[in-house]
């Protein structure tokens, strides 16, 4: 999810970001049935429980302060597009009032 996607076209690079977050990302995990490595799929996104993906930016009703402060990657992008777009919005509604002055 976080490697460099600068150098290629914005569509290519927000097909392949979305791919990963949709399907998930293949990591190779211990078989410890087994024994060897075997490849999982990991989801940054629940979407079947979509409430679960935001509970890592609400403090903990007990714990103590490093589990307060742990945040995933998604959580932190989703709370910085949602403080964006809250701002663009009361920037819109407050633009004719600067515009009358």
């Amino acid at each position: 999810l976080t490697r460099d996607r600068s150098a290629m076209a914005a569509p290519a690079a927000n097909r392949e970001l979305w791919a990963l977050l949709r399907d998930g990302v293949a990591v190779t995990v211990p078989d410890t049935e087994r024994g060897g490595q075997k490849v999982e799929r990991l989801h940054a996104v629940d979407w079947a429980e979509p409430l679960v993906n935001f509970t890592g930016a609400l403090p903990p009703l007990a714990g103590g302060l490093m589990r307060s402060l742990q945040m995933g990657l998604v959580q932190f992008y989703a709370l910085a597009m949602l403080g964006g777009a809250l701002l663009l919005i009361v920037l819109h509604l407050i633009q004719p009032l600067l515009a009358a002055r």
